[in-house]
């Protein structure tokens, strides 16, 4: 093609050279490596808590080069809060049809959680660091914490809304009192100390509490203070009828004579 060919037709159409401007597509992002390297911080983080995790340690952990981890995040702090929202528990809480099964349920979840998965071992290393690194605590807690506790909210709101439950609970307060005692155990005595009978103790406990009691019918059950009442007002009349009869015959009543007598 000649130069004025060139001008009267512009350059030549080539499928294999993208347009002015546009900057050609790179290798495609693998997936893998993206699970690779959340499963190795998760791991770190573990191991070390936020302060001892570098990129580097991650990067040799997931078996990829540091480029690769820089691509994707470019600082420490937004790759373990991505690594973090990973561990979110989405789940529904179970609904059995019995509130109490359903607590029971919830708690034992939670018992498993804190000694037996990723992230029930992570969370001792970020509180350690809470004072340090408050924003990292408080994004575990949004997005790992709070969706736990949020289902054991929902089986106490189904209970109230049923009339189960005691109307206008505290559903926050009852969740601590529900997983307090747990925490508590496992973290002074080891998992292996909070027994599935333990944890029907706590929810029978707390039930008992809170269960909303059917009001007994007030014509079937007098107060005690008016059924004393009532024989009292009985008992007046009999003595009144008794004095006034030996009034009327002439005989000293021994009633008064005794009150006399004091």
């Amino acid at each position: 093609m000649t130069t004025a060919e060139l001008g009267r037709h512009g350059p030549p159409n080539r499928p294999d050279r993208p347009p002015s401007g546009v900057r050609p597509p790179g290798r495609p992002r693998d997936a893998r490596a993206d699970g690779a390297i959340i499963e190795a911080t998760l791991q770190t983080l573990a191991t070390t808590g936020f302060t001892g995790l570098s990129m580097e340690a991650v990067a040799a952990r997931a078996k990829v080069g540091k480029a690769t981890l820089y691509r994707r995040w470019s600082t420490k702090d937004t790759l373990v809060a991505d690594a973090l929202a990973t561990l979110v528990e989405t789940a529904e809480p179970v609904d059995t049809g019995s509130l109490r099964d359903d607590l029971v349920a919830w708690l034992n979840t939670v018992r498993r959680h804190t000694f037996q998965t990723l992230s029930g071992r992570i969370m001792p290393r970020l509180l350690a660091e809470k004072d340090s690194h408050p924003e990292l605590f408080e994004t575990y807690r949004h997005q790992v914490i709070e969706p736990f506790r949020q289902q054991a909210q929902k089986v106490l709101l189904r209970g109230m809304a049923s009339g189960e439950l005691l109307p206008d609970l505290d559903v926050d307060l009852i969740t601590d009192m529900l997983v307090g005692p747990v925490s508590y155990r496992q973290s002074i005595s080891g998992p292996n100390e909070v027994s599935g009978t333990r944890i029907s103790q706590v929810v029978d406990i707390v039930l008992e509490g809170i269960l909303a009691r059917p009001a007994e019918p007030a014509d079937d059950v007098r107060p005690a203070s008016g059924v004393a009442a009532e024989v009292v007002a009985a008992e007046v009349v009999v003595v009144a009828a008794d004095l006034g009869e030996k009034a009327a015959t002439g005989e000293a009543p021994e009633a008064l004579a005794l009150d006399d007598a004091g």
